[in-house]
């Protein structure tokens, strides 16, 4: 159910089968016992959640290079092993839920690729742990809405290019 080669649409073309299969199987059935019944639903149900939740999957894949500058006459430095994390913004009631997290190279670059289940699009905040000041930075990021995938799996990677903190 859920290859994330295969689109959405075939999904639900497989549980439109499955449910009819399941209730051709259940007409030929002579004794209709509440078993029967019980275990049907069960099946229907545990696939319609399969689906749905396949339906739901968002995934994003963001990279870019961390640099810091101390003070204006030295030079741009990498920021290396420096904890970046991808959150889901969500409501102050709610708080912002992580999607994934990683740490930069020794050349400041970071690579980030998650996925997470909901229905309405995912608003991703970029958090970087620390700069040359010690301090953490939420990064308010561009509309991803093009780049984001209803898939487990995203197709293509924005490059937010080079952050100077």
């Amino acid at each position: 159910w859920s290859n994330p080669k295969r689109p959405s649409v075939t999904v639900l073309g497989d549980l439109f089968r499955f449910l009819s299969v399941s209730a051709a199987i259940f007409s030929v059935t002579r004794k209709r016992s509440f078993f029967m019944y019980r275990l049907l639903l069960l099946a229907s149900v545990a696939t319609i959640v399969a689906v749905l939740q396949d339906l739901l999957h968002q995934s994003v894949s963001i990279r870019g290079v961390l640099r810091c500058r101390k003070t204006p006459e030295t030079p741009l430095i990498p920021l290396e092993n420096t904890r970046v994390q991808l959150y889901e913004k969500r409501s102050a009631i709610l708080g912002n839920a992580l999607i994934v997290s990683n740490r930069t190279d020794k050349n400041g670059a970071f690579y980030l690729n998650g996925s997470t289940s909901r229905l309405l699009p995912i608003s991703p905040l970029l958090h970087i742990e620390s700069d040359c000041d010690g301090r953490s930075h939420n990064v308010k990021l561009p509309s991803l809405r093009t780049h984001i995938t209803r898939s487990k799996a995203a197709k293509r990677t924005v490059n937010i290019g080079v952050i100077h903190l």
